[in-house]
């Protein structure tokens, strides 16, 4: 178990590729960012996986912040500000996400066979 535990701590600062900007980082994210559409006689929710480095991630997070604003109007500091706080917080901590940890072992596993 201890080997598995050390495995997984390497992947965690494993240089890989941005898809968005295509440099090598070291903090890949991987999060889903909502998508709310409120026009007080409608509503229509739905959300979009964002895989991207940090930098890029944050540009995607404001970006989605600022459409939100109006989409959602009055729900926006209800339902979308905590989410996208919480994610854009996120974008500081050193490391990929579990998501892409996940990703890269299963990656590795497979080349092993």
């Amino acid at each position: 178990m201890k080997e598995y535990y050390k495995f997984r701590k390497r992947l965690e600062t494993l240089p890989v590729e941005c898809p968005v900007c295509g440099r090598q980082t070291d903090s890949l994210k991987s999060y889903t960012l909502p998508d709310i559409t409120f026009l007080f006689i409608a509503t229509q929710y739905g959300s979009e996986q964002h895989i991207a480095c940090a930098e890029c991630m944050r540009k995607a997070i404001l970006q989605n912040a600022a459409i939100s604003i109006v989409k959602t109007n009055l729900l926006w500091p209800i339902f979308v500000f905590p989410r996208l706080s919480v994610n854009l917080t996120r974008t500081f901590v050193k490391g990929h996400s579990e998501v892409i940890i996940d990703e890269l072992q299963f990656k590795i596993q497979q080349e092993w066979k």
